[in-house]
C-alpha cells in the first residue's frame, strides 16, 4: 500500500500554543484530506439538532477515545441538549466542548469564520537550514502551515534536502536536529526532508482504535540511510508534526532527545468539513514507533537540560552528546 496514498495531506488545519484555531500558523501533524461533507442540515435550517446529531455521529465513528466511558457520558449528555439549541453559535459550542472529549486534547471544532483560508502571506517562509562546525551539523527544522504539493511546501523540502546533502560530507561525527521552536505542520513534508538521517523508510506508524495500522515512509531521490548519531532538541513547543519527527527516530540507534519534554499531541488529525462551512478537526490516530509501539503523551528527552538554561544549553548538550558519542566508536 502507498502510504500517501492512504494518507495524503493536501489540507491541514492550523492551531496555536493554547490549542486554537485560525488557519495560517501551524497545522495539525499527520491531517489527511478533508472527507465530503458530513452533516446533512445546515444550522442556518430549523433542524439544528440535526446538524448537531450528524456532527456527534461523525465523532461517535472515528474520535480517537471512541470507546471511552468518558465519551459515551459526553455523548449521551450533548444529544440531550441538542433538542434545546436555538443557534447556531450554541450548536457551535456544544460541538466545540464534545470534540475534545471524541479525540482529546489534539482535536477541535472550527466555525465557518474560523476555517475561512487566511490571506496569502508575501513574508517568505522559514525553511531548513544546516550550519556545519567540527564535524557536527545543527539542522534547524521550522514549523511549516503550507499542505504537500503547495509552492511554500515545496521550497521547504528543497531547501532542507539541499543543506543536507551539501553539508553531509563534512559530517564526519554526527547530527543536531534542532525541533525546539517548531510547533507542527505539515509533518509529510518534514518527514520527507529528515528522510536522509533515519536508517530506515518504515520509521513511523499511525494506529487506530479499531487496530488498523499505516506506515508512512520520506519520500525523495535519497533513501533513508542515517548519516551518523543524531542527538535532536526539544522543548515544550516541540508538537504535533514536530512529535511525528521525534516518533521517527524513537528507537533509532545512536540517536538521543535533548532538552525538555515534547508537548505531548502525539496523535494525527483527520478533518470533517460540514456543510455551512464549519470543521471538525478530530484526532483519529496514535503514533507508532518503528518496533510498533503507540506513542500516548510527552516524549521525554534522554539528556535533559533544565528549562531555565534556554535553548542554547541545549543545543550545546545536545553538541557534546554527538561528539562523545563518534569519538567514542
Amino acid at each position: 500500500m502507498n502510504p500517501r496514498a492512504a494518507h495524503p495531506l493536501q489540507r491541514c488545519v492550523v492551531s496555536v500554543f493554547s490549542g486554537l484555531v485560525l488557519v495560517g500558523l501551524l497545522a495539525a501533524s499527520g491531517c489527511s484530506a478533508p472527507v465530503a461533507p458530513t452533516a446533512t442540515v445546515s444550522p442556518s435550517s430549523s433542524s439544528l439538532d440535526g446538524y448537531v446529531d450528524s456532527a456527534l455521529a461523525v465523532m461517535d465513528e472515528r474520535g480517537l477515545y471512541r470507546d471511552s466511558d468518558q465519551w459515551r457520558d459526553e455523548l449521551a449528555r450533548a444529544r440531550d441538549r441538542a433538542g434545546d439549541i436555538d443557534s447556531p453559535s450554541a450548536a457551535y459550542a456544544l460541538l466545540r466542548e464534545a470534540v475534545r472529549k471524541a479525540g482529546g486534547v489534539h482535536s477541535f471544532f472550527l466555525t465557518p469564520g474560523e476555517s475561512a483560508p487566511a490571506p496569502a502571506s508575501e513574508e517568505p517562509i522559514a525553511v531548513p537550514n544546516v550550519e556545519t562546525q567540527d564535524g557536527i551539523s545543527v539542522l534547524h527544522l521550522p514549523a511549516l502551515a503550507a499542505p504537500n504539493g503547495s509552492d511554500d511546501a515545496e521550497s521547504y523540502l528543497r531547501a532542507g534536502r539541499t543543506a543536507i546533502t551539501a553539508n553531509a560530507a563534512a559530517t564526519t561525527c554526527g547530527w543536531v536536529l534542532d525541533l525546539s521552536d517548531n510547533s507542527g505542520g505539515n509533518g509529510l513534508t518534514m518527514l520527507d526532508v529528515i528522510g536522509p538521517l533515519l536508517d530506515t523508510d518504515q520509521a513511523i506508524g499511525l494506529r487506530y482504535p479499531d487496530g488498523r495500522e499505516e506506515w508512512l515512509s520520506p519520500q525523495g531521490d535519497d533513501a533513508p540511510h542515517g548519516l551518523g548519531p543524531v542527538a535532536i532538541v526539544t522543548s515544550g513547543v516541540t508538537r504535533s508534526a514536530a512529535e511525528m519527527v521525534l516518533a521517527a527516530f524513537d528507537r533509532q540507534a545512536d540517536t538521543v532527545r535533548v532538552g525538555q519534554p515534547s508537548a505531548g499531541m502525539t496523535t494525527s488529525n483527520q478533518v470533517f468539513p460540514l456543510e455551512d462551512g464549519a470543521e471538525i478537526v478530530l484526532t483519529t490516530a496514535w503514533f507508532m514507533n518503528r518496533n510498533g509501539e503507540k506513542l500516548d503523551g510527552p516524549m521525554e528527552p534522554g539528556v535533559g537540560v533544565p528549562r531555565g538554561e534556554g535553548t542554547q544549553a541545549a543545543k550545546l548538550a545536545a553538541q557534546g552528546w554527538v561528539r562523545s558519542t563518534c569519538l567514542g566508536k
